[in-house]
């Protein structure tokens, strides 16, 4: 799927189902994936039951970047990567 087929389907999904109801997804998301991790490394589930739980994640995220402006995100980013970096010298 392009890109282009990807913004039209999050814009149908986030204006049929709304901003509530996608904020409450991307948590169940988390969860799940933080819940994976747990079970992988107890040996109970595989590396690609935890890249699938990272990809809702990911799809999510993608729709939260719809939802919320650029400039915001990239703002915290920026100053969260810079952080990181001063945390490694």
């Amino acid at each position: 799927m392009d890109n282009d087929e990807k913004r039209m389907l999050y814009q149908q999904v986030i204006g049929k189902l709304g901003i509530e109801n996608r904020l409450d997804h991307l948590q169940e998301e988390c969860c799940e994936c933080a819940a994976v991790r747990n079970h992988l490394r107890r040996g109970r589930v595989t590396i690609h039951k935890l890249v699938e739980e990272m990809v809702d994640v990911e799809i999510m995220l993608e729709q939260m970047h719809m939802i919320y402006p650029f400039s915001l995100w990239d703002e915290i980013k920026n100053k969260k990567l810079e952080r990181l970096k001063e945390r490694q010298i």
